[in-house]
């Protein structure tokens, strides 16, 4: 499977590449008001041992007692790392009545700040002025708030602006070129197609085991299973058959309480790749 959209998903690729929603990230309703006020930090500099204190004021501004999840999101400009254009940090929930003002505070670390460097093989900050954001959900900001970031571990950081340009400007009609893809994986793009004739095993596919007459029955028994859940759910029926056929075996060890043993999925590998005795044994082993 390839996750061509790497770390956008979710909010961070509709706030990246600024599409409409209807119901943004953190979106919730309620039948008084709220308003976002104050927002503080201890310091206006980040160290790698340092510790920040983000403050800010939630008040209740209707008639009625309500709750609010105020969010803090931090935001890079201009970054050179592939990186959102926002990201959760951190959310506290307020039950205020009508008039009443609290304070909340978020703590936060070098490493919320931190994205993983691959060459470190650790967890690294890119430096430079980093954007706190408070806000009522990720379309909702109300207050904002500049630090500066610094760290004492020297690392390249990944660039790959010019290599892997998609990255950085995810769009509403976004699509990742084989390009793009192949830079940020570091190597080829492995063959899409399974090699004729190669071994099954407990990771191959309801797709790949086609090629077995015995892959095409286990194929059969799981589309009988599907039937029966459409005859209750259609919307999750419909789920199911969308999902099957890039379903490895090793999954038929989590379809519920007619699930099978992974010793059991291994024994129906053993006959798909031509071991019948073998893989009876590991049957009537479990039967025993």
């Amino acid at each position: 499977m390839e996750y061509r959209e790497g770390i956008f998903v979710g909010y961070r690729y509709y706030d990246s590449a600024h599409v409409p929603v209807r119901f943004p990230f953190g979106f919730g309703l309620s039948y008084t008001t709220f308003s976002l006020s104050d927002l503080q930090l201890s310091s206006n500099k980040m160290g790698d041992s340092d510790t920040l204190k983000v403050t800010c004021r939630v008040s209740n501004t209707g008639s009625r007692a309500g709750s609010e999840v105020v969010q803090l999101y931090i935001a890079k400009k201009g970054s050179v790392i592939i990186r959102a254009e926002q990201e959760l940090k951190g959310f506290i929930k307020a039950r205020l009545s009508p008039g009443e003002s609290q304070q909340v505070e978020f703590t936060l670390f070098q490493r919320d700040f931190a994205y993983y460097n691959v060459n470190l093989a650790d967890w690294h900050v890119e430096e430079g002025e980093y954007e706190v954001r408070i806000g009522t959900s990720s379309r909702d900001i109300q207050l904002k708030a500049v630090l500066t970031c610094t760290t004492r571990v020297k690392a390249a950081l990944p660039d790959l602006r010019a290599q892997a340009p998609g990255y950085y400007h995810p769009s509403a009609r976004w699509t990742v070129s084989d390009a793009d893809f192949s830079t940020i994986l570091g190597r080829s793009i492995p063959a899409r197609e399974r090699v004729k004739g190669a071994p099954h095993t407990v990771n191959s596919t309801i797709t790949d085991i086609q090629d077995k007459w015995f892959g095409r029955l286990i194929r059969h028994l799981i589309n009988q299973q599907v039937t029966k859940i459409g005859a209750k759910d259609p919307y999750l029926k419909m789920m199911a058959e969308k999902i099957v056929n890039d379903m490895p075996l090793r999954f038929l060890t989590m379809m519920g309480s007619d699930s099978m043993s992974i010793l059991q999925v291994e024994g129906l590998v053993d006959v798909l790749n031509g071991h019948f005795l073998k893989g009876i044994k590991k049957l009537r082993k479990i039967a025993k």
